[in-house]
């Protein structure tokens, strides 16, 4: 059951013009300026 839900919820995409929209746009806007750090990778 778990596989079957994971593969159907893969295969959804966002409405741009949904309710969120705005929302969604906001937190890409925020994670532009607040990039997520990897990893191993060395710090600053």
């Amino acid at each position: 059951l778990a596989k079957r839900l994971v593969r159907e919820w893969l295969t959804y995409r966002f409405d741009p013009s949904s309710a969120s929209a705005e929302k969604v746009a906001l937190i890409g806007e925020y994670e532009a300026g607040h990039p997520i750090a990897v990893e191993g990778a060395p710090s600053c």
